[in-house]
């Protein structure tokens, strides 16, 4: 069985309307080009806007609004949509990180709140910690389509292997990554990440970025990449804005499970893999 899938590595806009609206663009130009993909992939946090005022608009819009308005693209369009991230607003007054997967009826698959927050040290002595404005998830999400089982996680997951380990478990094939790495870490990170998690499964990763933006404060790095169950990059994307146009092979995730059968050898006398 084929999968179409196309990630889309957009321009963030200064609007979340704007970005919504960017998004339709898009999928209305796919269609008249008769392009739609089986799966429609947007990244980390696509619709909020950069600059002074993203911490204004950090926690909005409340739950409900675009999420329905996102639904509807997928009815639309008939796609699976992977609705990136947006944020939505907690009752403590912080917000949580929130992932959408759509079926093609507009069915809301799966909502996936982000478990690991980025929180960090820099050198200079400062620090960025996500968690002071975003409560983390407490729920490893699996859910199933017409093409196998799928599993998703936002950026900085990507860094926690037992979580992949996890949904590989439950039956994952293919693992759903939005994600926004900056340029410390997209260079020397990104692609060995993506790459490991895909490999230590045995599973297509699908990790979508936004484009990156010069002379912008904690600008994207870009790249979004489709990598295989082998660890081959079947696609990827430079820097800049575009759409990512990938045909997978889901037969391939077998395959390669059976020249690398790396859960069937597992030492499970010595130790195990525990959800709690």
């Amino acid at each position: 069985m084929k999968l179409k899938v196309t990630q889309y590595q957009l321009e963030i806009e200064d609007t979340i309307e704007k970005n919504l609206a960017k998004v339709e663009r898009t999928l209305e130009g796919l269609r008249e080009r008769d392009e739609l993909p089986d799966l429609f992939c947007l990244p980390e946090d696509f619709a909020m806007p950069h600059g002074a005022n993203r911490s204004i608009v950090y926690g909005a819009p409340p739950r409900g609004e675009v999420r329905d308005r996102m639904a509807g693209w997928a009815r639309e369009y008939g796609i699976y949509l992977s609705a990136g991230s947006i944020s939505e607003k907690a009752a403590n007054g912080k917000s949580v990180n929130v992932a959408y997967v759509f079926d093609r009826q507009g069915k809301e698959l799966a909502r996936y709140e982000k478990l690991h927050l980025f929180d960090i040290y820099f050198s200079n002595g400062g620090h960025f910690f996500e968690s002071d404005s975003v409560n983390p998830g407490n729920e490893i999400v699996t859910f199933d389509t017409e093409f196998g089982r799928v599993g998703i996680a936002i950026c900085f997951d990507v860094r926690f292997p037992e979580l992949f380990q996890i949904m590989r478990e439950e039956g994952a094939e293919i693992i759903l990554l939005p994600s926004y790495f900056n340029m410390t870490t997209g260079p020397d990170h990104w692609e060995t990440l993506v790459r490991s998690r895909a490999l230590d499964n045995g599973v297509f990763m699908i990790a979508t970025m936004e484009s990156h933006v010069e002379g912008m404060k904690a600008a994207a790095y870009g790249h979004s990449m489709l990598v295989s169950p082998w660890g081959e990059i079947l696609g990827e994307l430079g820097d800049e804005e575009g759409l990512l146009h990938t045909t997978i092979e889901l037969d391939e995730i077998k395959r390669v499970r059976r020249k690398l059968p790396i859960f069937e050898e597992r030492r499970g006398d010595l130790y195990e893999l525990v959800r709690k």
